[in-house]
């Protein structure tokens, strides 16, 4: 399945529940890593802005390890 990566200037994953995600590793006592890549359009300086901003993202949801 291909996800489309789009987050808003706002720190807004448009296609991922990411609060609902990282919920769940929490309760699951999870205790793995996650990478980041970029499979979306490319277009100049895109890749690098969404994985900063996923990044972003990740950190005020509170990632243990960020």
């Amino acid at each position: 399945m291909l996800v489309v990566q789009e987050i808003d200037d706002r720190l807004t994953d448009l296609h991922l529940p990411w609060h609902d995600i990282l919920a769940t590793q929490r309760a699951a006592d999870w205790q793995g890593r996650l990478s980041s890549e970029y499979e979306g359009r490319r277009e100049p300086c895109r890749g690098r802005d969404q994985v900063r901003r996923r990044h972003a993202l990740l950190r005020t949801l509170g990632t243990p390890g960020t």
